[in-house]
């Protein structure tokens, strides 16, 4: 049996470092911006989220709202993966096409902070184009929760993991939570 599990969340939540937690467990990552991202270079364009956005957006205008999902929809079955995460799921259409393709091997974690703690992590993540200000930041929240519909995806969750502490307070739910499901 295939173990899909996606993670959905805000910006800077901790999407990545489930992510990374769940590849100790032999888990194969998936993270959807890559592909944006690799558009981007590809293109010889500056990686930062207002870039990315536009080519997001340009791509799904083109060839449909579930280009990017297709890509790993395509790439898990090309490798034959049993255990993946996959990293970054924003529209609730995303959701609904893993569901429909794997059934019940599919598990959908929220991830989610406090909006400040989020936008401290950015800011030490240093990532092109990332916020400079809180004003800043939560304008692109806002976009990001308009142009994908954000909330509907994460009402797609079947569990809630609150990441406000430390990255070892995080593995340690992560941990309990796949040991839950018998996905460790």
């Amino acid at each position: 049996m295939r173990k899909i599990i996606i993670l959905t969340g805000p910006i800077g939540c901790g999407k990545g470092t489930v992510a990374r937690i769940l590849k100790k467990h032999g888990y194969y990552v998936i993270t959807m911006g890559n592909f944006v991202r690799e558009e981007a270079e590809k293109r010889g364009i500056k990686g930062t989220r207002e870039n990315l956005g536009k080519i997001n957006l340009e791509l799904t205008k083109k060839y449909g709202i579930d280009y990017f999902i297709q890509k790993a929809i395509k790439k898990i079955e090309e490798n034959r993966w049993k255990k993946v995460v996959v990293d970054g799921i924003r529209r609730p259409v995303g959701v609904d096409l893993f569901r429909e393709k794997f059934d019940d091997s599919v598990r959908v974690i929220l991830i989610d902070a406090k909006p400040r703690i989020r936008f401290e992590r950015m800011k030490k993540r240093r990532r092109v184009g990332f916020p400079r200000t809180y004003e800043i930041f939560k304008e692109q929240e806002r976009r990001e929760y308009e142009i994908f519909n954000l909330s509907e995806t994460f009402k797609k969750a079947d569990v809630r993991i609150t990441n406000n502490g430390t990255k070892e307070e995080l593995e340690e739910k992560v941990e309990k939570l796949i040991k839950k499901w018998g996905w460790d």
